[in-house]
């Protein structure tokens, strides 16, 4: 959560370069549909989405696309939700 909200898309890569072998995708937006951040490259699928609405006490939405070369995994995001993708994998 730390990592995205601080737009980190190094430890974002680096953790889930960590645990994945198959090409993903990892893009958040802003509420106006602007991106906020991407990580990795195109890929095509159906997309896992959810929205966050804050971290630390501060009210900031966002919404979390992921997609895995064309596997649509459902996570639920909360404060330990990338590992939660590492226990999918």
């Amino acid at each position: 959560m730390l990592a995205i909200y601080s737009r980190d898309v190094r430890t974002l890569e680096a953790y889930l370069n960590s645990f994945l072998e198959k090409p993903y995708n990892l893009t958040v937006f802003l509420p106006d549909g602007r991106v906020y951040l991407t990580v990795g490259p195109p890929v095509i699928g159906v997309a896992a989405v959810a929205k966050l609405l804050g971290w630390n006490g501060s009210l900031k939405p966002l919404i979390v696309s992921y997609y895995i070369s064309s596997v649509c995994y459902i996570i639920e995001l909360d404060y330990t939700s990338l590992e939660k993708l590492k226990a999918l994998d």
